[in-house]
């Protein structure tokens, strides 16, 4: 299925250390059938694809 990048969010890690696979963002996507969802990726996983706010993918 396509999923489009809605939004882009840095969460909050306070005084925590970043996860062992880097820092995370929290994805707001959109499916072609219009199904919203939030999922987290490390940072590396967007970069790797190339991919950013508007872009699409699929899963």
């Amino acid at each position: 299925m396509r999923y489009k990048i809605l939004s882009l969010d840095d969460p909050d890690y306070g005084c925590e250390e970043f996860p062992k696979d880097g820092p995370h963002v929290s994805i707001l996507i959109e499916s072609d059938d219009g199904d919203k969802t939030r999922i987290e990726r490390p940072e590396s996983w967007l970069t790797e694809r190339g991919l950013d706010k508007g872009s699409y993918f699929e899963i």
